[in-house]
């Protein structure tokens, strides 16, 4: 899902609402470096956080979370024409964004094994590219779907906010996934009990 909030933007770069990135005649990208320089650094650090401080489950949600954030920010910013307030809402999105998918891959590894770890991470990089089609072929119309007397910022705010549904259903994913989770861990220490299994993430992590 986040996949999909990331690429928004390209499907629109041909319609009144980017003329809020404009200034004269020089195209400001709202996205761009406010997105990828936190991931430079982030990505690294977000795995450190789901090993040593947050868990899995935990971890996931809150990066979830601020990618939710993010996007509102980002939103609001197209909505009232302010280009640094969509900065900083590209910037707190990046921060969830790619420590997200590390939490991912922390899932398929601790929930699958050998031969089946293969499948899991193609189907995560397909599904990935998943939300990147259905944005492209759903923002624009979205978008044209809005009542024509919206002036162009306060279209793309809204195209943009309404985008934040897809996000919404990632962070409830990761509250699903957190509780099966816990469930599973349960299960391996009724079946187990005499098994090494991380006592911590039982707790919520």
């Amino acid at each position: 899902m986040s996949t999909s909030t990331t690429d928004e933007r390209a499907p629109l770069l041909d319609t009144t609402p980017i003329r809020v990135a404009y200034t004269g005649n020089k195209f400001v990208d709202p996205r761009g470096p406010y997105l990828r320089w936190p991931n430079v650094v982030l990505a690294a650090v977000g795995g450190v956080l789901i090993d040593k401080v947050f868990g899995v489950a935990r971890g996931a949600v809150i990066f979830c979370f601020f990618i939710v954030i993010g996007q509102i920010v980002f939103g609001i910013g197209g909505w009232f024409r302010l280009i640094w307030l969509m900065n900083v809402g590209r910037f707190i999105f990046g921060i969830g964004g790619e420590s997200l998918s590390s939490a991912q891959n922390a899932y398929a590894v601790s929930w699958f094994f050998g031969k089946q770890l293969n499948f899991v991470f193609g189907l995560q990089l397909s599904f990935a590219r998943v939300g990147s089609l259905v944005n492209l072929n759903t923002i624009h119309p979205i978008y044209d779907s809005l009542d024509n007397n919206l002036s162009g910022p306060h279209r793309i705010g809204a195209t943009l906010l309404i985008a934040v549904s897809t996000c919404i259903v990632s962070f409830i994913s990761g509250l699903c996934l957190w509780w099966l989770d816990i469930r599973r861990r349960r299960v391996l220490l009724e079946d187990e009990p005499n098994a090494a299994v991380d006592i911590v993430h039982l707790r919520g992590k």
